[in-house]
């Protein structure tokens, strides 16, 4: 999930991760900006994991942290 303003108009973030160090991206989800909590479960396991958050509309975006549970 990620820490950060919550938006009044509808605004997406889309997650994408790597498994091979950048070579390649698979989209994992969208975390909706506008609700209170913004997550995105069932993102697997892994040992090393690199992940792409990306926003592509004209929305102002301001976020404070990444955050994920490992268990």
């Amino acid at each position: 999930g990620v820490i950060g303003d919550t938006d009044t108009s509808a605004n997406t973030l889309l997650v994408e991760k790597s498994d091979d160090d950048y070579q390649s991206f698979q989209t994992m989800g969208t975390i909706d900006l506008t609700s209170p909590i913004k997550t995105l479960t069932r993102g697997g396991a892994y040992l090393s994991r690199v992940i792409r958050l990306s926003n592509t509309n004209s929305r102002p975006t301001r976020l404070q942290a990444f955050t994920a549970v490992v268990k």
